[in-house]
């Protein structure tokens, strides 16, 4: 697989999880014929195949995306397993980045597949992981800052009591 291929699909996968969600639309669009230059094989290949999955799912708004959860199958073949890891990866949920980066893992290992399937498999395993590792770090972060309000509160309570004692002192000395 040549870089150039490699870059523009790590530079569409950072744009696609950057972008903010839009409402689909009634109908995906179909994906983007890919370059001659880039792809050797005809259009049917299957990395077209999985990127045009990943169009299609990347429209979806949340609500669709767990409709169509709701009601797969469970998934078998490496096709759907990536359908599979895809939605939850555009879950826009903890578990579900969960659940796409363990599935992202098997695909990546799975020799029976193609060098370039395996990875794009494996960026986008190690995309969930990363945000995986943001939420965490996030929750970290917000549990510190609350333990750092509730000190600032108790010091603030502590500084009026100083401050009320104070007061009082001065007019005891001036009685």
């Amino acid at each position: 697989m040549s870089r150039a291929l490699i870059s523009s699909l790590v530079l569409s996968l950072m744009v696609t999880a950057c972008a903010s969600p839009t409402p689909a639309p009634i109908e995906p669009p179909p994906p983007p014929p890919p370059a001659p230059a880039e792809v050797p094989e005809a259009s049917d290949s299957p990395l077209a195949h999985w990127l045009g999955l990943q169009a299609a799912v990347v429209t979806m708004s949340v609500g669709q995306v767990e409709a169509v959860l709701e009601s797969m199958p469970r998934p078998e073949g490496a096709d759907q397993l990536f359908c599979f890891g895809l939605l939850h990866h555009q879950s826009q949920t903890y578990n579900g980045w969960m659940q796409a980066r363990d599935v992202f893992r098997l695909l990546s290992q799975d020799e029976a597949l193609p060098d370039e399937l395996r990875q794009v498999a494996g960026i986008l395993e190690a995309f969930n992981q990363s945000r995986i590792n943001a939420h965490q770090r996030y929750a970290q972060l917000q549990q510190q800052i609350d333990e750092l309000e509730q000190q600032k509160q108790l010091l603030d309570e502590k500084i009026q009591a100083i401050t009320d004692l104070e007061a009082a002192i001065s007019t005891r000395k001036e009685q």
